[in-house]
């Protein structure tokens, strides 16, 4: 890499740990540590200077434990489940910010939630537009970032083309747990399925918006209300989240599904049957 006009030289900076602790007081490896290794394995490569706070913050926090750490700090700022838990900083679980993302040949691209950026532009076409090469990219993409209990992570732009580092890194997170309703997650990724599905009949679109409405089904609390995070995280995050429009984005997908519009006609009876009892409950938990 060479200098900027302006003599700036580029330094590469990875993301700060996630606060989340093994039995041991050790931070448990999670789905940021492939994308720390690829911002790492660029600066050797490029010969760039790098400011590694995940290592810097990994050894911060578990020199202060998970008690001075703040690990038990997210059960102070939600209440029971079945109420509103409000929102604090910070992405994953909020124990953490995932900074840049960096793929192949040293471009990075912030990572943002779908409605600042990405896949919410890709909402935004013409209906012939999804039946395009692009818009089965990002399909595809979305197909990728699925994890394996149907649910999507949050604050990535999936719309980003992927080089084989980031891809790999993304095929080995997907049986982490760490899926989300939050900042658009998951609801978004199922509607731009919807769309393209219904643009080319494509099975493995349509297979890929039925394991997320799966997830949904089963993330859903008797009461009516989700969660933040599905699977249980035995933090905030497992209180109804009212906010960023979580809740209403599910809800206003399951009353797409149930008022058989155009993109979701695909939908059997008894899906529409699951989408309204669904959408009754959450009804009743506001």
């Amino acid at each position: 890499m060479r200098p900027r006009p302006a003599g700036a030289k580029p330094v590469l900076i990875t993301s700060i740990v996630r606060r989340n602790f093994d039995a041991d007081g050790k931070i448990k490896r999670d789905s940021l540590v492939p994308y720390v290794e690829a911002v790492r394995e660029l600066a050797a490569a490029k010969g760039v200077p790098l400011l590694d706070l995940y290592a810097l913050t990994l050894k911060q926090a578990e020199d202060l434990g998970t008690g001075r750490c703040g690990e038990s700090g997210g059960a102070d700022q939600g209440r029971q489940a079945g109420h509103h838990a409000p929102r604090t900083s910070g992405t994953e679980g909020d124990r953490g910010h995932g900074g840049a993302r960096v793929r192949e040949g040293g471009t990075f691209t912030r990572s943002v939630s779908p409605r600042t950026g990405g896949l919410a532009r890709c909402m935004r076409q013409k209906k012939d537009w999804y039946g395009g090469a692009e818009s089965l990219r990002i399909a595809d993409n979305l197909l990728l970032y699925q994890h394996d209990n149907g649910g999507w992570e949050k604050n990535i732009d999936m719309a980003m083309p992927l080089g084989s580092a980031i891809r790999a890194a993304v095929i080995a997170g997907k049986k982490e747990a760490h899926t989300t309703i939050d900042n658009d997650a998951t609801y978004t990724q199922m509607n731009y399925l919807a769309r393209v599905y219904t643009a080319t009949r494509r099975p493995e679109y349509r297979d890929g918006f039925e394991r997320g409405f799966e997830y949904l089904l089963k993330a859903q609390y008797p009461n009516g209300g989700w969660p933040q995070f599905y699977p249980s995280r035995n933090g905030y995050w497992d209180h109804i989240t009212y906010d960023d429009d979580a809740m209403i984005g599910v809800m206003e997908t399951l009353r797409a599904i149930v008022d058989k519009e155009p993109d979701y006609l695909f939908a059997g009876d008894d899906d529409r049957a699951k989408a309204r009892a669904a959408l009754t409950r959450a009804v009743d938990a506001f």
